[in-house]
């Protein structure tokens, strides 16, 4: 999987199955930046079952003219690594 920009990666998935599920993003961290992780959950209801869903992690510096971002971003969701993108 490629990043859909310098600083984002992103994944869909074709169909879910009803009920609670967990989605993860985690990024590696790299020398001018910190190991960061975020997760949530999302109730998906029955007319929603049969919707593609497409979740973005985007890293960002903190401040406008910053050190470029490097390292990898892992996107997780049903407890599977759904995927991997290396940022240049």
């Amino acid at each position: 999987m490629t990043p859909r920009s310098e600083h984002q990666a992103q994944f869909t998935i074709p169909s879910l199955g009803v009920g609670i599920i967990q989605i993860g993003a985690s990024y590696s961290g790299d020398t001018n930046y910190a190991i960061s992780s975020a997760t949530l959950q999302e109730t998906v209801n029955p007319v929603s079952t049969s919707t593609s869903v497409t979740f973005t992690a985007r890293i960002t510096p903190a401040q406008m003219g910053a050190a470029p971002v490097s390292g990898t971003v892992y996107l997780t969701a049903m407890e599977r690594l759904r995927a991997l993108t290396r940022l240049p």
